[in-house]
């Protein structure tokens, strides 16, 4: 399918800046994928919205301070975004400017620390070898860069962040306060969690010509044994599934059968959704309004259909939701 099918256009005010001070305050549309019907609402009504048979499955992971700011070895502004831990001392990282980082360059950061480049990898990712075993701790939250304020009130993470290990937060979950939280089980629904790490591979956009030519980089998941029975448990009970976020989603599609079944497990997934794959899973989703040409929107206009999650951001666009990570919401079912 041609990646131009999922491009639309944004006004850039409605790209959200900063988080509400409320996070149960953003708005919530709600899109029915037998009719495409939508309906306003606002996150705070969830316990009303859902059904006391309901199971939520939100993703706990825990965004680590992985953008490290520093100099190149002339003095210039350097940084690199730390992907994925190697070993003790090395690294696998974003660079920028790339430039700055070629074969045996070194990188400046902190006082007295720095990184040399081992290696260039094929996918444009660089290794490098830290002198400190905890390069993070001279590093800040990687935020979007369509977010120009450094980390807004500290909230670029969710309430029931517990594994640390990511480089992006799942967006999703910065909805839930823990009132709301507590209020939904009070209602008999359930929650339970997953974990992903989110990578680069969730935010990249798609350079492909064709969605299908497109290949995800794989990214570390969890799920333990009595979650993966409960969640067994209220599908056999006909309870529906709903997932919180692309990559609640993409675990729960990862580690289910084609009868059903949820096994528990960790691993790392690639696994990618797009048109024409079913789900095996889930039975909802809740979601943000995501960017165009991302694997992101691919996911959601699969469960939902293109055509009808294109006609809903048109009109979120006109009704003025508020887009991307500290935006509002949508519940699709």
């Amino acid at each position: 399918m041609d990646t131009a099918l999922f491009s639309y256009h944004l006004p850039s005010e409605l790209i959200a800046q900063r988080p509400l001070k409320k996070r149960d305050h953003a708005r919530l549309m709600i899109v029915h994928r037998d009719t495409g019907r939508l309906e306003h609402r606002y996150f705070y009504e969830l316990p009303e919205i859902l059904k006391p048979t309901d199971v939520l499955v939100l993703n706990d992971t825990k965004v680590f301070p992985a953008r490290i700011m520093g100099a190149d070895e002339r003095g210039r502004r350097a940084e690199v975004l730390l992907v994925q831990k190697m070993d003790a001392y090395r690294w696998r990282v974003m660079c920028k400017p790339g430039k700055r980082f070629k074969l045996g360059n070194i990188f400046f950061f902190g006082t007295k620390k720095s990184g040399r480049v081992e290696s260039i990898q094929e996918d444009g990712l660089r290794i490098v070898r830290f002198n400190t075993k905890v390069p993070q701790r001279f590093g800040e939250m990687p935020l979007p860069p369509y977010i120009k304020e450094k980390n807004p009130r500290g909230r670029y993470q969710t309430v029931f962040a517990k594994h640390r290990g990511s480089i992006a937060a799942p967006t999703a979950g910065f909805h839930f306060t823990r009132e709301l939280l507590k209020k939904l089980q009070d209602h008999g629904i359930a929650i339970e969690y997953v974990t992903l790490h989110v990578g680069r591979g969730t935010f990249i956009p798609i350079t492909a010509s064709d969605v299908e030519k497109h290949r995800l980089p794989a990214e570390q998941f969890f799920l333990s044994k009595m979650v993966a029975k409960r969640l067994n448990a209220y599908k056999a009970a006909g309870r529906r599934i709903i997932a919180v976020g692309t990559t609640a989603t993409r675990t729960l599609e990862t580690l289910t059968d084609s009868a059903g079944f949820i096994k528990s497990g960790s691993g790392m997934t690639d696994l990618f959704i797009h048109q024409g794959m079913q789900f095996k899973c889930i039975e909802g989703l809740i979601t943000n309004f995501h960017l165009p040409k991302t694997t992101l929107l691919v996911l959601v206009a699969t469960f939902a259909t293109r055509e009808k999650i294109l006609n809903a951001y048109t009109v979120a666009i006109k009704k003025k939701y508020r887009f991307y990570s500290f935006g509002d919401a949508m519940l699709v079912l």
